[in-house]
């Protein structure tokens, strides 16, 4: 047994790939809502992959484990005091623990064991590279599935065709990291495969009528543009011909879809609204602020909000009937949704967990090669931008924390190409 355990020991490099190929795949379900049997899947199988690792290859576990934490001491103090402080909120909330804690678990149980997993990952940049092509993959095929399923409606471009709002809500993470290895790939094919993803992809996005999501890609675009002309402008002016042909493309596409789509022509009427959101602060943010836990909030999920906003009498303006009552519309801005479900306390400490990471990230982009600039650009356009006018998903935060982290954790030798950046100067 001793000796098969030493054996196992040579084998590191060999067992991390097999942990990421299934993290991989796990990437590859957790962004298209199809595929939930291929993410869980991915997930549970390079779980079971980790706790291997962890019998086999203990001492080696350790030592990296100890290098993460010395790399990432200060983020992860901040997000454990962030994770104490919604746990809390949750384990006392308005009404009803149990469905609290259970909706607090249903939403952060993936990224949970992301996590752990991403912590007994030996190879963190191989592991990093093997996560941003999975979402190169995972926007290709969330693309196929909405245009093949819709496949008649989408050859008249009938009014009444719409891709899936959800399909809007997973772009927007996926973009900033496929633009940004468009532009670094030194893979000729790879670089045209990722090219022609980018553009079904943002033909998809056009068809699915959600007004945030292209506002969010744009800013994300014009981050990562900015940075590449910044500090790869080979790598631009290499790009720049097929840059113009696919905006060329791309414009043709979207004035047809203005004369032929209601859908896209209804978006561009209403231009930029807020869509009854800014009732939903007038008339529900005063009873909170009067009568609601300022400190530790209402807990996680919407059974806390709706039976807060019921026993409260809150203008029943914006929701909708159903057969056990009427259900009100949550849709406020995301840092008033954190205030509300995490208090004071909670919203405080996430501002200071996400501002360390911009910090960070800032600084991160002027010294490496690396994908320090699709995190910012994703947390900017995604939590920043769409999140002042409406509410985002939890999990979708600490997926990008994580994947800081990740980066964080690979210390200041970072270089994941073979290619130094251009000189700023």
């Amino acid at each position: 047994m001793t000796d098969w355990i030493r054996q196992s020991n040579k084998e590191v490099s060999s067992l991390d790939r097999w942990i990421i190929g299934f993290i991989a795949l796990f990437i590859v379900g957790f962004f298209n809502e199809h595929l939930t049997a291929v993410r869980n899947l991915g997930l549970y199988t390079a779980f079971l992959l980790t706790l291997f690792k962890l019998v086999t290859q203990r001492q080696e576990v350790l030592a990296g484990l100890r290098g993460f934490v010395a790399e990432t001491k200060v983020p992860l103090i901040l997000l454990l005091l962030f994770s104490c402080s919604i746990l809390f909120s949750s384990l006392f909330p308005y009404t009803q623990t149990n469905a609290s804690i259970s909706s607090l678990f249903n939403e952060t149980r993936l990224m949970m064991v992301f996590f752990l997993i991403v912590l007994v990952v030996g190879d963190r940049e191989k592991l990093l590279q093997g996560i941003v092509y999975a979402m190169v993959v995972a926007m290709a095929l969330g693309s196929w599935h909405f245009l093949i399923k819709d496949m008649p409606a989408l050859s008249e471009l009938d009014s009444s065709f719409r891709v899936s709002r959800n399909y809007a809500n997973y772009y927007e993470y996926l973009f900033p990291f496929a633009l940004y290895q468009l532009f670094i790939e030194k893979r000729a094919w790879l670089k045209g495969v990722i090219a022609i993803v980018l553009l079904f992809g943002m033909l998809t996005l056009v068809l699915s009528g959600v007004r945030g999501a292209w506002l969010t890609v744009a800013i994300e675009f014009f981050i990562i543009l900015g940075y590449v002309i910044f500090y790869h402008r080979q790598a631009f002016r290499k790009m720049l011909p097929y840059l113009v042909a696919g905006a060329v493309f791309f414009s043709g596409f979207l004035f047809y879809s203005l004369e032929s789509s209601k859908v896209v022509k209804n978006a561009f009427d209403k231009g930029i609204s807020l869509t009854g959101r800014d009732r939903i602060v007038k008339e529900r943010l005063p009873i909170f602020m009067e009568h609601g836990d300022k400190a530790f909030g209402l807990g996680h999920g919407g059974t806390q909000y709706h039976r807060f906003m019921h026993d409260h009498n809150a203008p029943r303006s914006i929701g909708r009937h159903e057969a056990g009552g009427f259900v009100f519309n949550r849709d406020e801005p995301f840092a008033l949704q954190s205030f509300l479900h995490f208090g004071f306390v909670g919203l405080t400490l996430m501002c200071f967990l996400l501002a360390y990471m911009v910090y960070d990230l800032l600084r991160i982009n002027k010294i490496r090669n690396a994908y320090g600039v699709s995190i910012l650009a994703g947390f900017v356009g995604v939590y920043l931008f769409r999140g002042l006018f409406e509410g985002r998903y939890l999990s979708g935060l600490l997926f990008l924390v994580i994947m800081y982290l990740i980066l964080r954790s690979l210390g200041p030798q970072l270089k994941l190409h073979d290619e130094a950046p251009d000189s700023p100067g």
